[in-house]
């Protein structure tokens, strides 16, 4: 009943006739009978748009009770034509000026995500500082309901095994019904041979743009040489398997742009340089404990590394970057006396404008560089200041630090960025006990997080921060929080520590908005905020 309440929550302005109508179907059902929560499921599905069904069914793809990744998500989404982002050039970007927003897959899945838990369909798992949702799963009987609905409108086959599922297109299941004929259980890479040696292979070939073998185990050289015959792929995942070795036939995937490689053995992309003009998300690498040294008692580990192959780890074969022509979001991590932040600048200035997001750790003193039209910029472990070109980085929209150790004057840098809209001031970004933001200062931030011991104090003057919606501080002693009345677009006030709250509420009581203020006595980390599930 409660994803009902969902269902008329989103629409409050029902008419009469509708509620009649309503109540007079689950008397009948009543009556006969017959299932009160599906009729209600089929109430709450029917009023779902269109686009929002499409991207519904896709979720019963995923095994039940799954914990699902957005990101995951709104990348095979974008692959399978469920969800469309606007097309823009970067040229056409460029032209009409810095500091446009454009919509992403990311922000695109976030959309519909957002529909889909209004209406009760999912439940957040996690959800970041920002609000967005970061993974979710689908109440049991939703997933259910829309496996039934799936098969009666033949978005997927009714003969497929569930753990097929999620390993191809949905386009294509219903050509390998008879393939899977002859497979003994689910073992869908036992069904690679059978399937390559079918009548349908041709077809399949022409047709399949998703593979994901996530979490298979048995994958061998002569598998992924029959999965690299497949010339339109545009996503291939070969996450947490147990592959050692990519085959030198990948180069044929010219159509890929999605290549997921973490959590394998692979050491390195390929002895040749590869050419994959259409990759957009290369991810590949394992998360471990950064050794630049021991973090202090009080504190935990803040952060994490990733440990890439070979040959992006130790920049061995950078120049490979450049025949990634439509890479996207990059993450590097510099150690060691020969690694240069000049040299991956200048092989980021070959990436023809496509990337929009860098995320940078170094020990090593910062160098001048360009990178004209990242937006996305995470810099982790530059400790001698700020790289000069960031003061020119106008079109930048978001930007995390961590143990960067900036002065107040690093902070007046950032409040000149005019198309800054989202900053995180991570453990050990700032140097000093007192943090302000004064006149004229980040006229564009609408999103602030800071965390930290060392700042004990935060300040607003009059004429900063315009358009700041959103404040997150995260702190084990906050001495001083001023200024919130000068923040005229001001909505959410998250504090997570311990402080005197009695100033900060009488700002609250003096502001038009009277902002949300929600505080947490003890401290938490703040990337990822968890959210409880709850059933429909």
């Amino acid at each position: 009943m409660k994803i009902f309440l969902h269902h008329l929550y989103v629409n409050p302005s029902r008419k009469p006739n509708h509620m009649s109508h309503y109540s007079a179907i689950i008397t009948q059902c009543k009556h006969l009978k017959k299932s009160t929560a599906k009729q209600v499921l089929l109430f709450c599905y029917d009023d779902l748009p269109s686009k929002y069904r499409s991207c519904l069914l896709y979720l019963t793809i995923f095994p039940q009770d799954q914990v699902i990744r957005a990101t995951s998500l709104a990348r095979r989404c974008i692959v399978e034509g469920l969800i469309a982002t606007s097309t823009v050039t970067d040229s056409m970007v460029h032209a009409a000026g810095k500091g446009k927003n454009r919509a992403t897959a990311m922000d695109e899945t976030q959309r519909y995500l957002g529909v889909l838990v209004a209406r009760g369909f999912v439940s957040p798992v996690e959800i970041s500082t920002a609000g967005n949702i970061k993974s979710f799963t689908v109440h049991r009987e939703v997933q259910e309901f829309i496996a039934k609905i799936a098969i009666d409108v033949n978005f997927v086959g009714a003969n497929m095994p569930q753990d097929f599922a999620r390993h191809l297109s949905v386009h294509n299941r219903i050509w390998l019904q008879e393939c899977n004929a002859d497979v003994e259980g689910n073992d869908f890479v036992a069904l690679l041979p059978t399937l390559s040696a079918s009548y349908q292979w041709q077809l399949l070939k022409l047709i399949t743009w998703l593979v994901d073998l996530e979490g298979c185990r048995g994958l061998k050289k002569h598998h992924l040489k029959t999965i690299c015959k497949i010339l339109l792929l545009k996503y291939l995942s070969l996450r947490n398997t147990d592959v050692t070795e990519l085959p030198k036939q990948i180069k044929e995937l010219q159509c890929l742009e999605t290549l997921d490689i973490r959590q394998t053995k692979v050491r390195a992309l390929g002895k040749k340089t590869i050419v994959l003009p259409h990759l957009k998300h290369l991810l590949a690498g394992d998360k471990v404990t950064p050794s630049y040294g021991a973090a202090r008692p009080e504190e935990e580990s803040v952060s994490a590394v990733i440990s890439m192959p070979l040959c992006v780890e130790r920049m061995k074969n950078l120049e490979i970057l450049s025949h990634l022509l439509k890479l996207r979001k990059l993450g590097v991590a510099l150690d060691g006396k020969n690694a240069k932040l000049s040299d991956l600048f200048r092989q980021i200035e070959k990436l023809h404008r496509c990337l929009r997001s860098l995320s940078i750790r170094i020990n090593q003193p910062a160098a001048s560089g360009e990178i004209q039209f990242v937006e996305s910029l995470n810099i982790s472990g530059i400790t001698s200041g700020l790289p000069h070109m960031i003061q020119e980085l106008h079109q930048l929209a978001k930007f995390t630090l961590t143990e960067t150790y900036l002065n107040q004057e690093g902070v007046h840098i950032l409040g000149k960025l005019r198309g800054l809209r989202f900053l995180r001031l991570k453990q050990r970004s700032y140097s000093e006990s007192v943090l302000a933001f004064k006149e004229e200062e980040f006229q564009a931030l609408n999103f602030l997080l800071i965390e930290g011991s060392e700042i004990t104090k935060v300040s607003f003057d009059e004429g900063t921060l315009p358009k700041l919606y959103r404040i997150v501080w995260s702190s084990a002693n906050m001495e001083d929080l001023s200024g919130v009345e000068h923040l005229p677009k001001s909505h959410k006030l998250e504090l997570n520590g311990d402080c005197n709250l009695d100033p900060v509420r009488a700002a609250i009581g003096k502001h038009p908005n009277e902002p949300l203020l929600k505080h947490n006595p003890r401290h938490q980390p703040q990337e990822d905020v968890a959210a409880s599930s709850s059933a429909p």
